[in-house]
């Protein structure tokens, strides 16, 4: 008989964030006036499980004449953009990430420039109009940390749209241990490869340039689309592991490449930014640990200071299991929700 759990268990947060008066539209509204404090605390991360270091915030833009900015808070609206809200980071102009969809973004400015750090990541050169934030974390008792995004870009190009296919804006989310000589990981890659998202790794049938992993590709937008770019991705998931207790240094970063023409933008979800913990490897058939028919296991959740313990079993609560270890004897995908005496 085939079983097969998974085990982990995701630590519970609490989200809040700033409230914006937004009115009824068919597209996206933004926000450029969020300090980096509220985007990244209150809206990216918004848990008290994961610790972000006081001092070590910071978003660096663009600052345009008319006072908008280059990254700052994104709401769905009424529209049906997969996001329902979260921070934007772009290589162009915050206000031309909303639709319609009916130009060409192509923001840039000579004193904008790129990053290192991203060329160093993807293997690339002559970067230019870089947004970045960065920030230093903590998580007390995860060993693996996980945000979800969408990745945009003027550079999917439709049919009619003027342009090759021979530019890609690059984008990264950089981690390593603070204060570390090491190299930065790039976590926006492909899942189970090393091959970082781009236009030119993750592009859709029915666009100008040829199809590659169009199974992670969202659409090319029309003209009514709820953003300004010509195409996005699916929502994707960057994910690694991390030591628990160790302070590390996450750096996000976007730029367009070869020249400051054909905008793109990253959407992080608000309040994705999450740690995990693994309980335990899958059980499967066939590597000698998978449960044999009429036995049991015990999934052993017990983590200190844990004041409450809620299991699931396939996306649905146990009803009456609130103790630190469950009793299985049927295959599934198991979790538990752990809340601790502080809040987290």
């Amino acid at each position: 008989m085939k079983q097969n759990f998974t085990l982990k268990f995701f630590i519970l947060f609490c989200f809040t964030y700033f409230p914006t008066q937004f009115s009824s539209a068919q597209y996206i509204k933004v926000e450029s006036s969020y300090t980096a404090e509220q985007l990244i605390k209150d809206i990216f991360v918004g848990s008290n499980c994961i610790e972000v270091i006081d001092g070590s915030i910071r978003i660096q833009g663009w600052s345009f004449d008319d006072g908008d900015k280059s990254y700052g808070y994104f709401d769905k609206g009424t529209s049906s953009f997969p996001l329902e809200n979260g921070i934007l980071l772009s290589s162009g102009k915050l206000k031309d990430a909303p639709g319609p969809n009916n130009g060409i973004s192509s923001r840039t400015d000579n004193d904008w420039k790129g990053d290192q750090d991203l060329e160093n990541a993807l293997n690339v050169s002559n970067t230019t109009n870089a947004t970045i934030l960065e920030f230093d974390f903590i998580s007390p008792e995860s060993n693996k940390i996980s945000f979800d995004y969408l990745f945009a870009s003027e550079q999917y190009l439709r049919t009619t749209d003027a342009g090759n296919c021979g530019y890609t804006d690059g984008f990264a989310f950089l981690i390593k241990k603070t204060g570390s000589a090491d190299a930065y990981k790039n976590l926006a890659v492909l899942p189970n490869t090393s091959t970082p998202v781009s236009v030119n790794t993750v592009y859709g049938n029915g666009g100008k340039c040829t199809p590659i992993n169009p199974q992670y590709f969202g659409q090319f937008n029309p003209t009514n689309s709820p953003i300004g770019f010509n195409g996005q991705t699916k929502v994707l998931t960057a994910t690694t592991a991390i030591i628990p207790g160790e302070k590390y240094h996450l750096k996000i970063v976007i730029a367009d490449q070869g020249n400051g023409l054909y905008d793109s933008g990253v959407f992080l979800k608000a309040g994705s930014f999450v740690g995990t913990k693994s309980l335990g490897n899958d059980l499967l058939v066939g590597d000698g640990t998978a449960l044999c028919k009429g036995s049991t296991h015990i999934i052993d959740a017990t983590t200190t200071n844990a004041q409450n313990y809620k299991w699931h079993k396939d996306g649905v609560e146990i009803l009456g299991e609130t103790s630190s270890q469950l009793t299985v004897n049927d295959e599934g995908f198991y979790e538990v929700e752990i809340t601790q005496i502080s809040g987290c």
